[in-house]
């Protein structure tokens, strides 16, 4: 998403520390812990439930989203800051 914004032209006011590395760091930590669960006969079961339902709530959510149209509220007004005072209530709506 940063990308895309920073693309649109808009100025953030706050950035993520060490983007993109410490994004990649924790997916990278995450995969290794549920691999660990999954090789681990202690918390297999739960592992594999976890994929069983995080699965359907993907395909679930597909069906509910697909004639949805994506809104890029940073593209309405190109000049204005995305995290300013004025229009971060826009976000929480």
């Amino acid at each position: 998403m940063r990308y895309s914004v920073e693309h649109a032209g808009v100025q953030l006011s706050f950035k993520m520390w060490c983007f993109p590395y410490v994004t990649w760091f924790v997916i990278l930590t995450i995969l290794a812990v549920l691999g660990y669960m999954f090789i681990s006969p202690a918390y297999r079961y739960e592992t594999l439930m976890s994929v069983g339902v995080t699965t359907i709530m993907l395909i679930a959510s597909f069906f509910v989203t697909r004639h949805r149209q994506v809104q890029k509220p940073w593209l309405k007004n190109q000049n204005a800051n995305v995290l300013n005072s004025k229009n971060v209530g826009e976000f929480s709506k």
